[in-house]
């Protein structure tokens, strides 16, 4: 018998605890603390796997704060439970948000419950994304309209994950069918905007919520998107654009790939690993978007107006380094 670890992410304890509960735990382990997002995952991977040498096993539960990074967790502690703990496995990864704050964070609709962080849509986008199971608690604050559109973003954004609710009054209850299990292995490339990338057939919209894919092999000019970041994501053209993913090429940095990610009014533009000289990498532009009413061709036009022109492809690398480039530079040190 395995020692099966269901972790739980989060923006909050209260109903992270609720949650707990409701799945048989009274109480989720001790309290680890780490310098940084992947200390703590690799600390707490060997925890567990002492806890398995131990000779632990069945279900048991890990509470992960809320600064901890999804992704570092998603990742870690399957490869090192697959290295070092072959009695330990990774059971679920359940994401617990309030219908609250994913309106106010990603609908972008009046004001979270306190002052948040810049970086918390993205960090709570980023927890539904590697998610085999996510709770949306206190679905009674929000009326059922918004309640459907929570659904559909869900729907898009983890197509694989279990949906289910948790009131105060009730016991958690599924939104939708039974558990789809999602492969460790498999975490992150299950996410909605990966699979609308790679051609997998999904519904065009689900409860109102849309996606519209752009791919373009050109580059971008930096200062052109720069100029047009700031507006194009307004509503009253673009459609409420909820949630942004993709790969992106800027002119100025054509020997990197970056990560473009959006989380209601947040734009993040990182690098990622991949250089312009490995096989799979992207020739252009690969971006989704979700959200409500989106305007495809609006979308479309706006960002084929940050291309390069003929003229400037033409002009070469050399030229493109001299563009002006407003994006913070990257600290190609740290990155997925």
């Amino acid at each position: 018998m395995l020692l099966a670890v269901t972790v739980i992410t989060g923006l909050r304890d209260p109903q992270k605890h609720l949650v707990l509960k409701s799945l048989g735990y009274e109480t989720a382990g001790e309290e680890i603390e780490s310098k940084t997002d992947e200390d703590f995952a690799l600390v707490l991977a060997e925890q567990l796997v002492a806890s398995a040498e131990d000779g632990a096993r069945g279900r048991t539960a890990v509470h992960i704060p809320a600064e901890a990074d999804p992704v570092e967790i998603a990742l870690v502690l399957p490869r090192v439970f697959a290295e070092r703990g072959r009695d330990v496995a990774v059971q679920d990864i359940v994401a617990v948000a309030t219908a609250s704050d994913l309106r106010a964070l990603l609908f972008r609709e009046g004001a979270p419950d306190e002052a948040v962080d810049v970086d918390i849509p993205e960090k709570l986008a980023l927890q539904l994304e590697f998610a085999t199971a996510v709770v949306v608690t206190d679905t009674d604050a929000v009326p059922p309209i918004e309640l459907l559109e929570i659904r559909g973003l869900l729907s898009k954004l983890n197509p694989s994950a279990t949906q289910l609710e948790l009131t105060p009054a009730t016991s958690l209850r599924r939104f939708d069918g039974g558990l789809r299990r999602t492969s460790a292995e498999m975490f992150g490339r299950t996410a909605g905007w990966m699979l609308e990338l790679s051609g997998v057939p999904l519904p065009t919209t689900v409860h109102g919520i849309g996606c519209v894919a752009y791919r373009d092999p050109r580059l971008f000019h930096p200062a052109r998107l720069a100029a047009v970041v700031d507006s194009w994501l307004e509503p009253a053209d673009a459609g409420l654009i909820v949630r942004s993913r993709g790969l992106v090429r800027l002119a100025t940095r054509a020997d990197r790939v970056g990560s473009w990610s959006t989380a209601g009014e947040v734009l993040a533009l990182d690098p990622t690993a991949m250089t312009s000289w490995e096989v799979d990498t992207p020739a252009g532009q690969e971006l989704v978007f979700f959200g409500r009413d989106l305007n495809h061709d609006y979308i479309t036009r706006v960002l084929n107006s940050c291309l390069l022109s003929d003229e400037e492809l033409i002009a070469g690398p050399r030229e493109w380094e001299t563009y002006v480039d407003p994006f913070p530079a990257w600290n190609l040190e740290h990155n997925h």
